[in-house]
């Protein structure tokens, strides 16, 4: 949590910003250049002072924005913004909440990269490639379902039990005994 004076100065500066941050109380408060230091995003600064200095109430959130560190190591993080045109505190208009949001960020451009990567694979091969979610019963299928089975468009979702229906009547019951006893066991494929 940090606050903003009407000179577009930090005057308070808690301790959680310093270890998000690496800059102590001492380097920020009464800096008014630091926040150009703290965000690349100059856009954003701006609207800051923009915010800062409106007549009116005003309660804004920044998502994924990137927070330059003292060390030079960069993270994304998340603002809350409270202004208020009467001070809570004499002259203390602006309050800003940060969330460090980096590992999250991280992770989901993890996720992203790695859906791609199956994806490609899932449209590169003439296989039927499928994912059977246990808890939610459903059934992902890839682009090989419909070119060898003729069935569904890609990429669509089904219950398991409309998969189960196509199997030959005769050897359904052995097949999804298999496959359920299969998964039961952990085991990483199935025949």
């Amino acid at each position: 949590i940090f606050a903003i004076n009407a000179r577009g100065e930090i005057v308070n500066w808690n301790i959680a910003s310093q270890d998000l941050t690496g800059y102590l109380s001492e380097e920020i408060v009464n800096d008014n250049s630091i926040l150009y230091k703290l965000f690349p995003d100059k856009p954003l600064v701006r609207e800051l002072f923009s915010i800062q200095h409106s007549e009116k109430d005003i309660r804004k959130e920044f998502r994924m924005t990137e927070l330059l560190c003292k060390n030079g190591e960069k993270k994304n993080i998340s603002l809350q913004i409270s202004h208020r045109k009467k001070a809570i505190i004499e002259d203390l208009h602006t309050w800003v909440i940060a969330f460090d949001e980096t590992e999250q960020f991280q992770l989901t451009e993890k996720l992203i990269k790695a859906k791609e990567r199956f994806e490609m694979i899932s449209n590169a091969t003439n296989d039927a490639i499928w994912e059977w979610n246990f808890e939610q019963n459903t059934v992902w299928w890839g682009e090989g379902i419909s070119h060898l089975f003729g069935h569904l468009k890609a990429n669509q979702i089904t219950t398991f039990d409309w998969w189960s229906d196509k199997i030959h009547p005769n050897d359904r019951e052995r097949v999804v005994k298999k496959l359920r006893d299969s998964a039961a066991r952990g085991e990483k494929t199935w025949r």
